[in-house]
């Protein structure tokens, strides 16, 4: 029995797990709770697509330490943690995992071309916003380190990717944003 106190940590990069969520991991299956996962992370994306011109970037790094980029980001390093398990018996999977790039990734979260997007929803960055933005460095995500970031190229999404690896790689970007709030659960702000 575990002790409803107790933090428990997942391998495979799962996210910091209380009592509270435990359930989650004991009732249902891994496939569906790949699903469920991947769900809920296009869910956010299209979320923020819909909100692309009075959501920006700048203020999701303020709140949550994280912003659109980081949700591409965590796509790529999910395709390559997914590459690496199955190198070995899956070469072309792996092969095709590891070309998912960044420039990829970053249509899947903003729904078009980055450069098109940014061209459509200028931010106006206030000097307040950057005074907070930096306050809230401690917080931020920071990609810089990330060895699993820096292979790839851009892709065009095929078929075979979308119905092997898609949902798994959402999925892994989704428990990768659980992990980033769950280690900053005591900072991240709440905006009243």
């Amino acid at each position: 029995q575990i002790h409803k106190k107790a933090k428990l940590q997942i391998t495979n990069n799962r996210y910091h797990m209380t009592s509270k969520n435990i359930y989650f991991y004991t009732h249902f299956a891994p496939e569906v709770r790949d699903h469920l996962e991947s769900g809920a992370f296009r869910a956010l994306c299209q979320h923020l697509r819909d909100r692309s011109g009075s959501v920006h970037n700048i203020d999701l790094m303020i709140v949550g330490g994280f912003g659109r980029n980081c949700l591409a980001k965590w796509l790529v390093k999910a395709a390559r943690q997914l590459s690496c398990q199955m190198v070995d018996s899956d070469a072309k999977g792996a092969a095709l995992l590891d070309a998912f790039g960044h420039s990829q990734a970053t249509r899947e979260v903003y729904g078009s071309d980055f450069f098109k997007w940014k061209k459509k929803y200028p931010e106006n960055t206030t000097l307040e916003q950057v005074q907070r933005y930096q306050e809230a460095l401690p917080i931020q995500a920071v990609h810089k380190e990330d060895t699993m970031l820096k292979t790839g190229m851009t892709v065009a999404m095929t078929e075979e990717f979308d119905s092997k690896f898609k949902m798994k790689v959402e999925a892994g970007a989704f428990r990768s944003l659980l992990d980033h709030l769950s280690d900053r659960s005591d900072v991240v702000r709440s905006e009243e």
